[in-house]
């Protein structure tokens, strides 16, 4: 693959058909990663003016986002950028492609509108991407999109609450269990959102361990409105000091009588 900067442009400028304007998503695991707003000073096309035009230019921002979407600012990450055509340009925070000083921050300027694949390759200093899979987008020219890549802090572990039908629900709590805690008998207490979870997503609970080891995860209150978990409880065993999936805890709804 080509990394230059410059050969990327020229290839996609010949490259580029038109095409419509489409907002990113986050499809993958229910809001997997985050769409950063975009900078106040950038002017999106209407609808009716939405168009690629080739040779035409636009912003793309790039950084880590913590659980709660607000970004990382700590140096350390970055990531691969891919074209229509496959030319691949790595850029790093504060490195030579990036004119954001700010850190976390990374900002491409003036990039050729188009088809683009962005992948994470390191996170921030301290952190971990919990996942790592690739982001497409369609910059449009004139524009700016920002894309925020979910980073939790190290070593952790996270999981995950679902109903029986795979809905994620909130308002569970959890014990963590450790030797490496020095007190044995007596784990951590964890609510979903509350002041020890890394990821402000219901159903989704991030916690920062002591370190690599071994880790036991069970569930002291189901969520309201729900029965205890199948599974009550996960072992999982972090051996990378970086961030690992604990498993899934499934709930069955209580019915509610129906009386006249």
């Amino acid at each position: 693959m080509r990394s230059t900067f410059l050969y990327m442009q020229n290839r996609a400028a010949r490259r580029v058909t038109v095409a419509l304007f489409a907002t990113a998503a986050i499809a993958a695991c229910d809001s997997d990663h985050a769409v950063a707003p975009t900078p106040a000073a950038a002017k999106l096309p209407t609808s009716g003016s939405s168009a690629i035009i080739p040779g035409g230019r636009g912003d793309l921002f790039i950084g880590p986002v913590n659980g709660d979407m607000t970004p990382i600012k700590v140096a350390g990450s970055s990531y691969d950028v891919i074209n229509s055509v496959g030319d691949t340009m790595h850029v790093a925070d504060n490195g030579q492609y990036d004119s954001d000083p700010a850190l976390g921050n990374i900002k491409l300027s003036k990039v050729l509108a188009g088809k683009y694949e962005v992948c994470p390759i390191v996170a921030p200093n301290g952190y971990a991407f919990p996942y790592l899979n690739c982001m497409n987008l369609t910059l449009v020219a004139g524009s700016a999109f920002g894309i925020g890549f979910l980073g939790y802090q190290t070593p952790s572990i996270w999981w995950e609450v679902r109903s029986t039908a795979q809905w994620m629900i909130l308002g569970g709590t959890y014990k963590v269990g450790s030797t490496r805690f020095g007190r044995a008998g007596k784990p951590i207490d964890v609510t979903d959102n509350g002041p020890n979870d890394l990821d402000a997503t219901v159903g989704r609970v991030a916690f920062k361990v002591g370190g690599i080891g071994g880790y036991s995860v069970c569930e002291a209150t189901p969520p309201k409105g729900f029965f205890a978990a199948i599974t009550p409880c996960l072992n999982v065993t972090n051996s990378s000091g970086g961030t690992t999936w604990a498993g899934q805890f499934n709930n069955q709804e209580k019915q509610v009588p129906n009386t006249p």
